[in-house]
């Protein structure tokens, strides 16, 4: 599905992508012609994209069937849309290609917009006591003894220390809710400062590799990395998680940081997983790329690529839910962690 408009949810991908960091090398060769742009960004995915094989996609079809229209003197537009057609392939959500101003931005979106949401934000704060936490995020006690926080992305910065006061204001509890509805990541840093005020040991989580030869099932060796303990006085206790198809990227990562971590359920509907670490490449003529880099897996080797890791209790919004303000993923994850669920 391609969008030329820049709508507000391919806008916060292109963020995402550049906050978890990303390289540009501005060049200006107005005389490139598009057959030579567009083999550029062929031989970059070709030596670079590490999910060809997980996507179970032919390449090198791809640039026979889209390089086709175009010639010597094909225009920027003809150039984008070949690009597009070509790259849309891969139906990888971490996949992009910016235009000049005029033409825009490009992203697979099916990957959500072909599912429901399962979220209703405005139905939330009639679970919740006031916002008890000076924080950028929707926060409250849902009861007594179980606290809520959302966490819509985290591209940005200052998550862990926002974390620490709103442990604090909403001490002493018992469980504690992790919404992750509708995030599309960010940096991991962040996501791993919140993580380390969810433990006072540390531990592994996860595994990445990248290309490292010519062949698409070229990898260096896995590297593994953790979490570790942060912040004066971390929760400890039982987490519920709450997810939906729109979790993508550095919010499925840290999905993975909690399940490793041990005392969390995941309820709602399962996420389009999707790990790239990605890199924005500058081309000729204004246009711009963006190349995943990395396999990620857990620690048994399980690679959720397009997949997605499947909630621990499946829970979806009916139209009569949102009509009726209520929210049943965020009720049962109430019950949950109650005493008499």
């Amino acid at each position: 599905m391609r969008s030329m408009h820049r709508p507000r949810i391919a806008a916060a991908l292109l963020a995402a992508g550049l906050a978890i960091g990303c390289t540009t090398e501005p060049t200006s060769e107005p005389s490139v012609t598009a057959l030579a742009i567009f083999d550029e960004v062929w031989s970059t995915f070709d030596a670079e994209y590490p999910s060809f094989m997980v996507r179970n996609v032919d390449w090198n079809a791809a640039r026979d069937t889209h390089r086709a229209p175009l010639t010597p003197a094909s225009t920027d537009g003809e150039l984008f849309a070949a690009l597009s057609d070509m790259l849309l392939v891969l139906r990888d959500g971490h996949v992009a290609l910016q235009g000049p101003a005029d033409l825009g931005f490009v992203a697979y979106s099916d990957w959500f917009e072909a599912f429901p949401e399962n979220f209703e934000g405005s139905s939330i704060p009639g679970y919740l006591s006031d916002s008890v936490a000076e924080v950028p995020f929707v926060n409250g006690k849902v009861t007594e003894d179980v606290a809520y926080i959302h966490f819509d992305s985290f591209a940005g910065s200052g998550f862990g220390e926002a974390f620490d006061r709103f442990l604090s204001a909403v001490a002493p509890i018992e469980g504690l809710i992790i919404d992750l509805r509708g995030n599309f990541g960010g940096s991991d840093l962040e996501a791993h400062d919140v993580a380390g005020r969810l433990t006072s040991d540390a531990f592994e989580y996860r595994m990445v590799r990248y290309r490292n030869g010519p062949d698409w099932d070229d990898f260096g060796p896995w590297l593994r990395s953790g979490i570790a303990p942060a912040g004066e006085t971390p929760f400890l206790g039982p987490i519920a998680v709450l997810t939906n198809r729109r979790v993508f990227s550095t919010g499925e990562s840290f999905i993975l940081a909690l399940r490793a971590r041990g005392d969390v359920t995941l309820v709602g509907d399962t996420p389009r997983r999707g790990s790239a670490n990605p890199r924005w490449v500058s081309l000729p003529r204004g246009f711009f790329v963006r190349v995943p880099q990395w396999q990620e897996a857990d620690l048994d080797g399980v690679n959720y690529e397009g997949a997605g890791i499947a909630p621990d209790e499946a829970v979806a919004l009916t139209a009569e839910d949102i009509s009726a303000g209520r929210d049943p993923i965020l009720e049962r994850a109430v019950d949950l962690l109650s005493d008499d669920p």
